[in-house]
C-alpha cells in the first residue's frame, strides 16, 4: 500500500516536472527576448534626463528637451544621435498649442502606452484627435498628459491638480491591465557631473536612499555629441569617459532581470496558472523602484485616490476610463491581462469613482490573427503605428458615443 502510494506520488511528480520543462520550453520559443542575457557592453548613454523630480505627480517631463545619444556595443561607440522626445507644453507627441480655440478640448491621461510616439511623433492620442475632426468637422483637441510608468492611481493625482487648469470639455482615462496594481513612483536625478544617476524609487523623496533607487537610464553630461562622433570615428577603448560608462553600466542590471530557462527557484507553469502571468516571479526580482505592486486590495483603502477621484468628479468635467487591451490579450480573445486581483481592483475603481471602466473588445475591428501586428514585439506589446490606428480608432467610437 505504502509502496503504490509512494510510486504515485513519484508519476505525479515528474508528471509535473514534465510539465514545467514543456511549458518552459515554449515560453523560450515564443518569447526569446525575456530569455536574452543582458550585456553590460551593450548600452546607450545619455547626456540629459527628459524627466525631472515633481513630489505631486512623481515626476514630470522636461519641455523641449534635447537629448544626445551615444549608442555603445562590445566597447566602443557605434552610434550618435539627437532627439527632442518631449513637445513645448511639457507632453509625449504633437504639441496642441491652439488647445484653448478648440471647439472640443480633451484631457488625456494614461501610462506608457498614450506616451509612446513613432520616429515622426505619432501617438494614438494624435491619430484620436484626427480621427474624432474627420468624423465631427470640429477643431478637436487632445492634451496627451499620459506618463510613462503611470499606474491607475498617478493618473488620477495628477488629473485632481491638471483638470483644473487645463480645462477640458472632456477627461480620458485611457490605462491597460497591469496599470490596475502598480504603485506610485517617483523619479529623480541624484548627483552631479558624470557620477550623476536617474532613478525611479517608490519614496516620494529627491534624494532616495540607494536601496530604494533603481537606475533607469545612464546619464553622462561628458557625452557630448562631439565626444560621441569623435569616438565613432577613432575608437578609443582608454578614454576615460567610456571606460566610466563602461563601469557604471552594472547599474542597469536591477531593471534587466530576464527570465531564465534553468532556474529552478520558481515554477512558470505555477505563476501562469495561479497568478495569471508566466513571468510574475521574474517581475518580483526587478529593483526596488522599477515595478513596485500596491500593497492594497481596493482602491478605496488608499486615501490619497480617494481625495484625487473626488476632485476628479467634483470638478463636474464629464470623464471616460477606457481599458486598453493589449495586442497579445486580444490574439488569446481577453480583454484583460490574466494577473490575480485583476478583477477586485477594477471593481474597487468602479465603486470609488461610481463610474464603469469602458471595455474596449466591443469596439475593436481587428482579428486575432492581426492582433499581434499592434505590439512591438511578442514580449513588448507597447503599441507600432498599426496598434496606434487600431486604439485611435476605437476611442474614437467610444468618445462620439460618449457625445450623443
Amino acid at each position: 500500500m505504502i509502496v503504490r502510494f509512494l510510486r504515485n506520488v513519484c508519476f505525479v511528480i515528474a508528471g509535473a516536472l514534465l510539465l514545467e520543462a514543456a511549458y518552459r520550453a515554449g515560453l523560450y520559443l515564443k518569447y526569446p527576448e525575456r530569455f536574452a542575457a543582458f550585456r553590460l557592453d551593450s548600452f546607450t548613454i545619455f547626456d540629459r534626463p527628459m524627466w525631472r523630480y515633481d513630489s505631486r505627480f512623481g515626476y514630470d517631463y522636461v519641455p523641449s528637451v534635447v537629448v544626445d545619444a551615444s549608442e555603445i556595443s562590445n566597447g566602443q561607440v557605434v552610434g550618435c544621435s539627437t532627439s527632442t522626445p518631449v513637445n513645448a507644453q511639457g507632453n509625449i507627441g504633437p504639441a496642441v498649442p491652439d488647445y484653448d480655440t478648440a471647439d472640443l478640448k480633451i484631457a488625456l491621461f494614461g501610462d506608457s502606452f498614450s506616451a509612446s510616439a513613432t520616429a515622426d511623433g505619432v501617438t494614438w492620442p494624435s491619430v484620436l484627435q484626427d480621427k474624432l475632426e474627420q468624423s465631427t468637422g470640429k477643431k478637436v483637441r487632445v492634451l496627451n498628459l499620459a506618463r510613462d510608468g503611470y499606474g491607475v492611481m498617478s493618473m488620477f493625482d495628477a488629473a485632481a491638480a491638471k483638470v483644473v487648469e487645463v480645462k477640458p470639455d472632456l477627461v480620458i482615462f485611457a490605462f491597460q491591465s497591469g496599470d490596475l496594481h502598480d504603485a506610485r513612483t517617483w523619479r529623480t536625478v541624484m548627483g552631479s557631473g558624470d557620477d550623476v544617476r536617474l532613478v525611479t524609487t517608490p519614496e516620494n523623496s529627491p534624494n532616495p536612499p540607494d536601496a530604494d533607487a533603481t537606475d533607469i537610464e545612464l546619464l553622462a553630461p561628458s557625452a557630448t555629441p562631439e565626444w560621441c562622433e569623435s569616438m565613432r570615428q577613432r575608437p578609443n577603448a582608454a578614454d576615460p569617459i567610456l571606460r566610466q560608462m563602461m563601469e557604471k553600466s552594472a547599474l542597469l542590471t536591477r531593471v534587466k532581470v530576464r527570465a531564465d530557462i534553468f532556474d529552478l527557484r520558481h515554477s512558470y507553469l505555477f505563476d501562469r496558472l495561479f497568478r495569471g502571468d508566466s513571468f510574475a516571479s521574474q517581475w518580483a526580482m526587478l529593483g526596488p523602484g522599477t515595478n513596485p505592486l500596491l500593497t492594497v486590495s481596493d482602491y478605496g483603502l488608499d486615501p490619497q485616490f480617494v481625495r484625487s477621484a473626488h476632485a476628479v468628479m467634483a470638478s463636474g468635467i464629464p470623464y471616460l476610463m477606457i481599458h486598453l487591451p493589449r495586442g497579445s490579450d486580444l490574439a488569446e480573445h481577453h480583454e484583460f491581462l490574466r494577473l490575480a486581483g485583476t478583477d477586485t481592483l477594477l471593481k474597487s475603481v468602479e465603486a470609488v469613482t461610481n463610474q464603469p471602466v469602458v471595455r474596449m473588445s466591443p469596439y475593436l475591428d481587428v482579428s486575432a490573427d492581426d492582433a499581434m501586428k499592434m505590439c512591438i514585439s511578442p514580449s513588448n506589446c507597447h503599441p507600432t503605428r498599426f496598434g496606434m490606428e487600431v486604439y485611435g480608432s476605437a476611442v474614437r467610437k467610444i468618445v462620439l458615443e460618449h457625445m450623443k
